[in-house]
């Protein structure tokens, strides 16, 4: 590209944006813009949940609704509020936030703002192009998906009075429930308007795999199925363009495009693990009492069902507090793993394709935040410590409720809301050695009976665990050997 000669330039300047425009906002290193996000997103849905009016009396209390609001943002699906405590309208809020909160959504918003502004700036039409047809691409995905989902869960209910039957009796409109269901699932928060989730449904198998697939699209298969729908569209001729896309994935520069061979070690990688949760939960859980008075069928569907929601959705068709230390223990370790954990053998080749003065431009506006990320801990040594800090600020209750608050049943709930998937051990008054007052037991995660100050430590894992991509390399400056 032709510079002009600089007495042809033009002498005016374009203004600076105010410093709090959005437009400065998304000109920040892209972990600082999705801190503010994630910050103002849960405040916003909080202002709004607490205006509008609840379902039953009491009103919750604010600390519960401010926590109900960074698990929807986050889209952890912890609970310290009965669902079918909320309005409609709140209902609606929860959808808002859990959309605008999802994976695939906010991908999007780092497309636009990060990708194809930047690329009008600085780079070759073929790719302004190629990244402006994905961005059309993921939103087409993203309707696609979610119109789908709501068409499928309507008709099945209108087929399968069963299931109907159950919304009438908790006064819930289908359309309601089709609609939080599929947005929840898809954006992998595992939060639904019924108290018991989907334990009521466990029977309903042609639910549980509808919500399953929609489940894997929105997070653990989105890479898979992103490429599938790029290169569906450049079989079709649709623009010359997307070719560009599918060759060099790394010019682009879309975290969830990644290149052909990875593609397929993730989709075969997220398959083995479902398997293996799927073997491991049908030896140690099919004879169980949650699994009594089901057909064979129906439990290898709800047994596949609780595997799919155990990387980072959640929902549930049986109470795991119930279930096998062993299958417990295979629960956190998946929690814990990233979604789109690949086992991948290969060596990827390096290809550099920026320029030595851009590099060393991206260095030196990062510098600062890539030396703190440098000395900070690792991600399992600040699990650690929120653990600690749980465990102390849960001090009394450990002492005198050793079967509810225990220290496993601590690291499960962190880990959860860490990975941002929502399973929890919940609380039992049958479990209580020393029964005080009155007990009553409801459908709301164990977390919703911590003291205020554990909720807000683990809404700070919560926040945490949604940014944990920005500190995949961090603790570098460790040397354990």
């Amino acid at each position: 590209m032709e510079t002009l000669p600089s007495s042809e330039m033009p002498t005016t300047t374009k203004p600076s944006p105010p410093p709090f425009s959005l437009p400065s906002l998304f000109q920040l290193n892209p972990f600082w813009a999705q801190l503010v996000y994630f910050l103002f997103l849960p405040i916003s849905g909080f202002l709004l949940l607490k205006c509008l009016p609840a379902k039953t009396a009491p009103k919750p209390k604010d600390l519960e609704l401010l926590f109900m609001s960074v698990s929807a943002s986050t889209v952890t699906g912890l609970n310290a509020v009965e669902m079918e405590s909320f309005s409609e309208s709140q209902l609606f809020v929860f959808i808002l936030i859990m959309l605008l909160g999802g994976e695939v959504f906010t991908s999007l918003l780092g497309l636009w703002f990060f990708k194809i502004r930047k690329n009008k700036r600085r780079r070759t039409n073929l790719l302004q192009n190629s990244v402006r047809n994905l961005g059309f691409i993921v939103l087409g995905y993203l309707i696609a998906v979610h119109a789908g989902g709501f068409a499928f869960l309507r008709v099945y209910l209108a087929v399968f009075p069963a299931s109907l039957r159950i919304l009438n009796r908790k006064k819930l409109q289908p359309s309601v429930f089709a609609v939080f269901a599929v947005v929840s699932s898809f954006a992998n928060c595992g939060l639904l308007p019924t108290n018991e989730g989907m334990v009521v449904f466990r029977e309903s198998s042609g639910m549980l795999l509808a919500i399953a697939a929609v489940i894997a699209m929105g997070n653990t298969l989105y890479p898979c199925f992103l490429r599938l729908a790029v290169m569906g569209l450049k079989a079709m001729g649709c623009s010359p363009a997307l070719e560009y896309l599918l060759r060099d994935e790394k010019e682009v520069g879309f975290g969830v495009l990644f290149p052909s061979r990875r593609t397929a070690m993730l989709a075969a990688t997220a398959a083995s693990m479902v398997a293996a949760q799927f073997v491991v939960f049908c030896c140690m859980e099919w004879w169980s009492d949650g699994m009594a008075g089901m057909s064979s069928f129906r439990k290898a569907v709800a047994a596949l069902f609780m595997a799919v929601n155990s990387r980072h959705s959640g929902e549930s068709v049986f109470d795991i507090s119930s279930a096998a230390p062993a299958v417990l223990v295979l629960f956190v370790v998946m929690m814990y793993l990233p979604a789109h954990t690949t086992f991948y053998p290969f060596k990827e080749a390096s290809k550099c394709s920026k320029s030595v003065e851009e590099h060393h431009q991206e260095e030196k506006k990062s510098k600062h935040y890539c030396y703190f990320k440098h000395v900070m801990f690792s991600q399992i040594s600040c699990l650690a410590v929120f653990v600690m800090i749980i465990c102390l600020t849960e001090k009394q209750q450990l002492s005198d409720d050793p079967l509810n608050f225990n220290v496993f049943n601590i690291i499960i709930e962190v880990i959860s809301g860490y990975g941002n998937v929502g399973f929890s051990t919940g609380y039992s008054c049958s479990r209580q050695l020393k029964p005080v007052g009155f007990c009553k037991d409801s459908w709301i995660s164990f977390s919703g009976r911590w003291s205020a100050k554990g909720k807000l430590a683990l809404m700070a894992v919560m926040l945490y665990g949604r940014l944990k991509n920005f500190t995949m390399g961090a603790a570098k400056a460790w040397k354990l050997h």
